[in-house]
């Protein structure tokens, strides 16, 4: 599925007019961004380039004249869509669909992850008989994320780190939070930061060729998951050697946990 030549011009062109001046109408940006979500079902990845401009448009505050300041956020990802749109490898989107295939199949594994609110992080999967897991504490500046931003985040680091090690193609995704869950499904979040954060993880599925389904685990049978991530470490450790698993500690890259700057920024309708 393609978006047609003659509309990927057109609203490439009105992107570029739009950029001219550093202000707007609130009516000609809702215009556009109506348009490029349109556009969006051509461009996937595009539609998280749209959350700032977004926020912009339902802003409480706006200038006089119901104007609309055209930030450095909302510039950065009009000024991705322009050059997307103006570029000649432009690809779409297949008709068909490829689906996730069952535990067991080649290729196929599951990563656990929780959260404590006050504490620190776990995710874990089993591969080739053993149990490879990232595990750590929030530091200060992390305390003020909402919880289902901890637990979005500590899906991601498991993510990233334990599939390269697995070389799973398919991931389900386990999360006992369901606005983690949301956000990992839909690729939609509330925040800046948490709009980020998703933006990221989603790019790096993409470039990763990593298909993932988000699903619901209850805390209850999110047992091993859950004690590490309050600091219970230890007993996960000794309940896998009774199960025969040997146990390795993976490292996620910094770069994943300290992007985020300001950690208010998480806060819901920023």
């Amino acid at each position: 599925m393609r978006l047609l030549d003659s509309k990927r011009v057109r609203y490439a062109e009105r992107v570029r007019r739009l950029l001219v001046g550093t202000i707007c109408t609130r009516h000609e940006l809702v215009s556009l961004l109506g348009r490029l979500s349109f556009a969006a079902g051509c461009y996937p990845v595009g539609r998280q380039w749209l959350n700032a401009a977004w926020r912009s448009a339902r802003a409480r505050y706006r200038l006089d004249g119901d104007r609309v300041a055209l930030t450095p956020p909302v510039r950065a990802g009009l000024e991705r869509w322009a050059a997307e749109l103006e570029s000649g490898a432009h690809e779409g989107v297949p008709l068909a669909s490829r689906r996730m295939r069952g535990m067991g199949a080649p290729g196929v594994g599951a990563i656990y992850a929780d959260a404590s609110g006050a504490g620190g992080y776990m995710a874990w999967t089993v591969a080739a008989g053993e149990l490879l897991y990232v595990v750590g504490e929030w530091e200060p500046n992390e305390m003020a994320m909402p919880i289902h931003g901890k637990e979005l985040l500590a899906s991601t680091l498991g993510l990233v780190a334990l599939q390269p090690e697995c070389g799973f193609s398919d991931v389900y995704s386990f999360t006992d939070n369901i606005v983690a869950q949301y956000a990992m499904r839909n690729s939609k979040a509330e925040g800046r930061a948490m709009q980020r954060l998703v933006e990221r993880r989603s790019g790096w599925l993409l470039q990763s060729g990593v298909l993932e389904a988000a699903e619901r685990i209850t805390s209850k049978a999110n047992l091993w998951a859950d004690l590490g991530s309050r600091g219970c470490i230890a007993d996960v450790l000794d309940q896998a050697a009774a199960l025969g698993l040997s146990s390795r500690q993976i490292f996620p890259e910094l770069g994943w946990r300290f992007f985020y700057g300001d950690c208010s920024e998480w806060m819901d309708g920023d």
